[in-house]
């Protein structure tokens, strides 16, 4: 959890005002992402992130069973209904030259999606929602995310 936090430019207070962590719990995690080499931990426990906001996870790895297991569950319990929520589905039989194409143009999308959230990690992390993008979009947090909230977001359903 802390680790998606930190990829999403979150700094120590803002972790601290919105969770359920102690400072030292907070410090003893982000030091083990230090020994990781996935963010350098700095003085007055600011942080800089190693890895590019665009990385893939290793393919059948730890993070990537994760996801299939709770995270892609989770996501798809909605009914994409609410505000800034949308589920397209469309189903057509194409060849793999035009799958090939779709895939570039996802990908392309999802560079769009990256670059918006660069440009907005500048903004006050309270004007901004974690947003997933899977060819559905919708405001979302995973519910370990939800169980160790201070407060309560109101971000739709989770």
């Amino acid at each position: 959890m802390v680790g998606v936090l930190v990829l999403s430019h979150w700094t120590v207070e803002e972790i601290l005002q919105e969770y359920q962590l102690t400072q030292p719990q907070l410090i003893g995690l982000l030091t083990r992402l230090d020994r990781l080499r996935l963010i350098d931990l700095l003085p007055g426990n600011r942080i800089k992130v190693r890895l590019a906001r665009n990385f893939s996870w290793r393919k059948g790895g730890p993070i990537q069973r994760f996801f299939e297991e709770r995270v892609q569950r989770q996501f798809f319990d909605s009914s994409f209904l609410g505000p800034g929520e949308l589920r397209l589905t469309v189903h057509g039989s194409i060849s793999p030259r035009a799958n090939a194409l779709l895939q570039q143009r996802m990908r392309k999308l999802a560079e769009e999606l990256d670059a918006l959230a660069e440009e907005d990690k500048r903004l006050d992390q309270r004007s901004r929602a974690g947003t997933t993008l899977v060819i559905a979009i919708r405001p979302w947090e995973l519910s370990l995310f939800t169980e160790f909230r201070q407060r309560k977001p109101d971000l739709g359903k989770h």
